[in-house]
């Protein structure tokens, strides 16, 4: 299945407190299912709102939403304002300060299967729905690789689905490099940018350095393609997405920042 036909499926502070984890089901499982479980969990991704049965000893259909065809006039990416000038997707973009796909090792994106970036209009903000509190580079490069490695061989998509991604540290990662079109909203990833920061915010809160970079990301994107507040989304946010990405305790910082107008 590649991104187009993929199945749209419903020692620092953290800022919030940690939720109740899931009562697993009783179940019987080999040793093999154990493994492709845990592996399941650790790459869950933008679990949504409806997804209970998560030790099934298999991995699960793909939790974030996968690339769809745009919908039609009249839903969220119809919506979107005019592209300003300048703002073309397709062309290499470079951002100071991010660590480049060569800093966790990335694998080639497998150009039969990517689409160039249509002009940028929206920024939507994600975890990756999976408990995270590495606190070294090593660690958030692990991570990252494992990621890709389950959008690319599992849901064979071109390349890890997100733009950006920001650990706990505050460092901000590039993943999927900007003159591609991501995939990480069902039916709104054309013009696109996604940024995600690693930890499930369900059951933990982010941290100070993570907020901090999230908003200096998403302003410095704001600034460089004229995308205007209205703009900037989470996950949840958008009509075609079932989902709880980015966790309540995520989306309750984001709606801070707004509140105290610190998106441009």
């Amino acid at each position: 299945m590649d991104e187009q036909q993929a199945r749209m499926d419903p020692g620092e502070q953290e800022v919030g407190g940690v939720g109740q984890g899931m009562e697993p089901r009783p179940l019987t499982l080999s040793r093999r299912s154990v493994v492709l479980a845990g592996l399941g969990l650790m790459l869950g991704g933008c679990a949504t709102s409806g997804s209970t049965d998560r030790l099934a000893g298999r991995l699960p259909g793909v939790p974030w939403d996968a690339d769809r065809t745009v919908p039609s006039a009249g839903g969220p990416a119809a919506a979107a304002a005019a592209p300003s000038p300048g703002n073309a997707g397709g062309a290499a973009v470079s951002i100071p300060g991010i660590q480049p796909r060569a800093a966790w090792s990335a694998g080639p994106p497998r150009m039969n299967a990517i689409n160039p970036m249509a002009p940028i209009r929206w920024i939507t903000i994600h975890h990756d729905g999976m408990s995270f509190r590495g606190r070294t580079m090593a660690q958030a490069r692990t991570r990252l690789q494992q990621i890709q490695s389950f959008h690319q061989n599992t849901r064979n998509w071109a390349d890890i689905g997100y733009h950006f991604a920001i650990d706990p540290q505050g460092v901000v990662w590039q993943g999927r490099e900007l003159r591609w079109q991501g995939a990480h909203v069902g039916g709104a990833n054309e013009g696109n940018v996604g940024v995600m920061l690693l930890g499930n915010f369900e059951e933990q809160g982010p941290t100070l350095s993570q907020v901090a970079s999230l908003q200096r990301m998403v302003v410095t994107l704001q600034q460089r393609f004229r995308v205007p507040q209205s703009g900037v989304r989470t996950h949840r946010e958008w009509p075609s997405a079932s989902t709880e990405c980015p966790g309540r305790q995520l989306q309750a910082r984001v709606q801070d920042l707004r509140r105290e107008h610190r998106f441009g």
